[in-house]
Order: structure tokens, then C-alpha cells, then sequence
């Protein structure tokens, strides 16, 4: 083989098998200005569907430009991850977390569960899966489960507040929740409450996820929406513990214990 060949085989194989900075490029985002920076990673598995996956690249982008304006633009640094909870054929279930740190101590983390229509790519709103009669009743079913919850977790952590009476009387859902895989397979087995950073008590109380059986709520949710929960919820005790134990200073983690 002549050396002109032996160069046009090796520029063939680099075409062939593209970077692997251009295939992360689709999970991990950077945006790097004076002052300031910012990362958004998407679980890998949230990739498998195409439609979500875009919409929530679109998303990423847009929450890392926007974070620079958080406080006032004091925001030094603020990193943003999905990660994927459960799903069925029809939605995927995904929490996002965000630390943001701008000075101090210690940074602020924050989460919000996300409902994505794995059909058309978009995010569904938690409240618009119950009946517009049922809804008040649906809130206070859900609300007395996760004070419930709330009190039996902060006992074990040797914690104390009022925090739990005030979900109890609240008028609305405390956050929008994700939905708990289930003992039954393509269908959901409950939903999860989570909080961040000061979200329900100080920063070296941790954070809590709050799981309300389906039971508590099916009976409320429109007529087609009943079909996405049956079973119990199973916790899946790997992802959570990564998912609580991933930030520094958490009661009831192996670094703080």
C-alpha cells in the first residue's frame, strides 16, 4: 500500500467514528461568561426518546442563560441535572435538580419534578390529570399523606417543626411530585415529594423525598389518567440514595453519619 493510501484509509476511519466530545455534546451543556458558570447534564436514558430529548435540550439551554440572572445576577455558579425517575410508554417521569452557589458557606439546592408526553415531546401539568371536581379533595388526600410521611421521616432524623401541620391545612399541592415505579409493571405506583436545601427544615436537615401511594388518589384522578397507576410504589433505593446522599452535609447519609 502506497503512502497515499495508507493516509486516505486513516482519514476514512476518523470519519467513521465521530468524536466523543460530539456525542456528548447532547447530555452536557456549559455556558462559561466572567463571574460566572454553568453546567446541565440529562440522564442518558432520557435520550432514548427523541422528541423529549430535544425539547429538553431546548430547556437546558434556556435555564443555564436564564440562571446568570438569579439574585440579581450574584449567581457565581449553577449547575442543573435530569435525571429519569420512571416511565411507561406514554410519559417519562424526570426530577431536575439545581445547586446554585453565589458566596458563603455552602450553596442552595433545589428540585422540581418533570411530566414529559413521551407523544408529542411536552410537559404535562400534575393538576390537570384530576377531575376539576376532585381536585380540592385530591389535595387534601395527598397533602395528609405527605405530613404523615414528613413527621415519620423527621422523627428518624431526630428533627421537630410545624412544617408537616402546614402541608396538612395548604390549599394546594406542595410541589409537583414524580411518579414512584410500581410493583405492576407499565404503570406508575405512586408519586414523590421532593425538597431541597431549607425546603422543609435547615440545610443540615437534608433533603426529603415525601411517596404517596397511588391508593390515596386514583379515585380522584379523570377517568383516563387512572390507567397510568395501579400497584404499589416500589422505592427504588440505589437511584434515591444517589439522588439525597449526592450533596454535602445530609443527615441520614454514610458522610454525615
Amino acid at each position: 500500500m502506497n503512502e497515499l493510501a495508507v493516509v486516505l484509509f486513516g482519514l476514512a476511519l476518523m470519519v467513521s467514528e465521530p468524536a466523543d466530545s460530539d456525542a456528548d455534546s447532547e447530555l452536557e451543556f456549559t455556558l462559561h461568561e466572567p463571574g460566572y458558570e454553568a453546567t446541565a447534564n440529562i440522564d442518558p436514558q432520557i435520550a432514548l426518546d427523541r422528541d423529549v430529548l430535544d425539547a429538553m435540550q431546548r430547556r437546558a439551554r434556556e435555564i443555564l442563560s436564564a440562571g446568570r440572572e438569579i439574585n440579581e445576577g450574584n449567581v457565581e455558579r449553577y449547575d442543573v441535572e435530569w435525571a429519569l425517575i420512571s416511565s411507561t410508554p406514554e410519559v417519562m417521569s424526570v426530577l431536575r435538580t439545581e445547586f446554585l452557589y453565589q458566596g458563603g458557606a455552602h450553596g442552595e439546592m433545589w428540585r422540581a419534578a418533570e411530566l414529559w408526553n413521551r407523544g408529542t415531546g411536552r410537559l404535562i401539568e400534575f393538576e390537570t390529570l384530576f377531575a376539576p371536581e376532585s381536585l380540592d379533595p385530591a389535595i387534601a388526600a395527598i397533602n395528609e399523606a405527605i405530613a404523615t410521611d414528613l413527621e415519620r421521616q423527621k422523627m428518624v432524623r431526630g428533627r421537630h417543626g410545624g412544617v408537616a401541620d402546614r402541608i396538612r391545612t395548604a390549599t394546594t399541592f406542595m410541589s409537583p411530585p414524580t411518579f414512584a415505579p410500581s410493583t405492576e409493571i407499565e404503570v406508575f405506583g405512586g408519586l414523590t415529594f421532593w425538597s431541597g436545601s431549607y425546603g422543609l427544615g435547615g440545610y443540615a436537615e437534608g433533603p426529603y423525598a415525601l411517596t404517596v401511594p397511588q391508593s390515596v388518589f386514583r379515585e380522584f384522578l379523570a377517568e383516563p389518567f387512572r390507567a397510568w397507576f395501579g400497584g404499589d410504589p416500589v422505592a427504588a433505593l440505589g437511584r434515591q440514595h444517589a439522588l439525597m446522599c449526592g450533596t454535602v452535609a445530609l443527615v441520614g447519609c454514610e458522610q454525615t453519619d
